[in-house]
């Protein structure tokens, strides 16, 4: 399982935009899907780790 730390809080009600938004990725090798309907959103300041 992949660890997500959550984004920070704002302070204000500011709305904050994605730097990277993927919908619905699907990629398949040789008819095999290795990837089906993923979705992520990343904001600024916020850290993944696998």
């Amino acid at each position: 399982m992949n660890d997500v730390i959550p984004r920070p809080q704002p302070k204000s009600q500011k709305v904050f935009t994605p730097l990277l938004e993927i919908r619905n990725l699907t990629k398949s090798f040789d008819g095999q899907a290795a990837v089906d309907d993923v979705n992520l959103t990343i904001y600024k300041g916020e850290i993944l780790r696998c």
